[in-house]
């Protein structure tokens, strides 16, 4: 039943044969949705009560519409590369967390390499009037947002000695 409640836990059960395969799968698929529906519905609502007067015309962290996905009309409340940020976040941390890797320091060291590709990118553009594409913005902010999930989920191991098992 654990599997309809922490996504990545009925991979964690197929990949190591443990229980029906076809439940599990059905309980991340649904888990998934479950806390996307979630996220998105907290992402509007905190970004609505932060910035009501923009809501839905431009994004709250950077404020320019152009870097943000526009449904309809409808500006997302976040940029590309902050959905992508936490997205992956979203969705690598429970991964990393069930202890799906292996935790090593080439793997940390990677994860380090992954998030200063993002804050090199965002810096570029910021400080240096660097203009990167949208899909440049996504490529390196979900890698921030992976190595960020590692580098958190090995931090906790490291020091704690336990994530999720």
């Amino acid at each position: 039943m654990l599997n309809f409640i922490l996504p990545f836990y009925g991979i964690k059960n197929i990949i190591t044969k443990k229980g029906n395969v076809f439940i599990n799968l059905l309980g991340t698929v649904i888990s998934l949705l479950l806390y996307t529906t979630y996220y998105l519905i907290i992402l509007f609502t905190v970004t609505y009560l932060l910035d009501k007067n923009n809501f839905g015309i431009v994004p709250i962290c950077n404020k320019i519409a152009e870097r943000a996905l526009t449904i309809n009309g409808f500006v997302f409340p976040i940029c590309y590369r902050c959905l992508a940020i936490s997205l992956s976040i979203f969705l690598f941390l429970p991964f990393f967390a069930l202890g799906l890797n292996n935790y090593n320091k080439t793997f940390f060291i990677i994860s380090i390499i992954f998030m200063i590709i993002g804050i090199i990118d965002g810096l570029l553009q910021y400080g240096f009037g660097f203009t990167s594409t949208n899909l440049r913005r996504v490529f390196t902010g979900g890698l921030a947002g992976i190595g960020f999930s590692y580098f958190i989920t090995y931090i906790i191991k490291k020091f704690f000695g336990y994530v999720f098992s």
